[in-house]
């Protein structure tokens, strides 16, 4: 599922400081969109992914001083709401593999 790499490289490549420009890719897109209009898009898939059992990647930000502990969040399927998560840190097994 290539929302999860979206997810992933937007993550990392915010965590070293690189520039998205949100802003031209929303206009290439739909001309006249905003980055804000394409931000919020990719939250509410975000959430989508999460309810579904995918791993997400921490919201992005940089220099994140926990990228070396934390790998993402995961559904916590002990309870009702499918939108709260649960750590996964990187001793955990749980592959991911998208293709």
């Amino acid at each position: 599922m290539f929302e999860k790499v979206l997810f992933h490289m937007i993550y990392e490549l915010t965590r070293q400081g690189v520039a998205i420009p949100y802003d031209d890719i929303a206009n290439r897109l739909d001309p006249g969109s905003s980055g804000n209009a394409l931000i919020q898009a990719l939250n509410k898939q975000r959430d989508q992914l999460l309810a579904e059992g995918h791993l997400i990647p921490p919201t992005a930000q940089r220099d994140d001083p926990l990228a070396g502990i934390i790998r993402g969040y995961v559904r916590d399927f002990n309870q009702k709401c499918p939108f709260v998560s649960r750590v996964v840190y990187w001793v955990e097994r749980m592959p991911n593999n998208p293709w």
